[in-house]
């Protein structure tokens, strides 16, 4: 079995354990936050648009401070052991959510809360996790595996929404926060096992993951002049920007027109709807995307 697999998708030996660890968890890891982002959304439909957009301000601040101050934990403490403190904590903050909400008469301003703290757990969900394996694989590794890796990534975003787009009624809605919370600690095992295996198995002992804090090599605009300047970011820039607005508007108008439907019956909406384009995004990057582009590829005269 181990040489069927190694000739089909180039893993080796001594590499199988490690990846199939990390497959699974970044399997996790996607199947919670698509557990609990059907759950953050079906709260909008309760607040005014008002509401909703102060949220957003207010995450993008909470977001610059969340990331100031995990870059100075890193520059603090290993990376070894940041891994595992992240998302055991998010783990922890769900359970105190999931508590909570079950003894508060009036939990809206801790449902806020809630939506703002899972926008800010998608921040750090993947990053860190990709930070992890450039620790735990090295170059050569990376380039063999990652796409492997990245699959359970894509199938964890596929199950995760079935579980509330079926069963938010019967398990209760603020039970999935549980599920959630319950997911991300079984992910701190497999955070161990992984890191003895890039010692013992992987033979990677040496390998660090460069995150310390570069100094930007010209003024602090320096990145901004870039962007206005180079006619290709400048095209990337205004493409985000009409995403996000576009983007934002079908978000609001998606909110109110759940604000009829019970919790439980947003739940499954939304979780279905994530289901169900999380399901194409996968069938067409298999099986679509690349044809699309061999097709419509610049002629290599030009």
């Amino acid at each position: 079995m181990k040489k069927f697999i190694q000739n089909i998708t180039q893993i080796k030996a001594n590499e199988l354990k490690a990846t199939l660890a990390s497959f699974a968890m970044v399997f996790i890891l996607m199947a919670c936050y698509f557990i609990l982002r059907p759950v953050r959304d079906s709260m909008a439909s309760d607040w005014s648009d008002t509401e909703v957009s102060m949220l957003w301000n207010l995450q993008f601040f909470i977001s610059i401070g969340i990331v100031a101050i995990y870059g100075l934990i890193i520059s603090k403490i290993k990376f070894k052991n940041v891994v595992p403190i992240v998302y055991s904590s998010f783990s922890a903050s769900f359970f105190v959510f999931y508590l909570s909400t079950q003894n508060l008469s009036d939990p809206v301003l801790l449902e806020k809360s809630f939506y703002v703290w899972v926008s800010a757990f998608s921040l750090f969900n993947l990053s860190v996790f990709w930070s992890f394996m450039s620790d735990t694989f090295n170059k050569e590794q990376g380039k063999r595996l990652f796409a492997i890796i990245a699959a359970g990534a894509s199938f964890g975003a596929i199950i995760g929404p079935i579980i509330p787009a079926l069963f938010a009624k019967q398990l209760g809605v603020h039970n999935l926060m549980l599920i959630a919370a319950v997911g991300l600690l079984m992910v701190i095992p497999l955070i161990l096992y992984i890191y003895h295996l890039k010692t013992h198995e992987l033979n990677n002992q040496g390998l660090k993951v460069d995150l310390s804090q570069q100094k930007l090599s010209n003024s602090w605009f320096s990145g901004f002049k870039s962007v206005i300047t180079n006619p290709y970011l400048l095209s990337i820039g205004l493409f985000i920007l009409l995403y996000v607005f576009i983007a934002s508007f079908v978000y609001f108008e998606q909110k109110n027109l759940l604000a009829e439907f019970s919790r439980a019956q947003r739940v499954e909406i939304l979780g279905s709807i994530d289901w169900i384009v999380n399901f194409l995004t996968f069938f067409m990057a298999f099986f679509v995307t690349g044809r699309v582009v061999k097709k419509y590829e610049k002629p290599s005269f030009l």
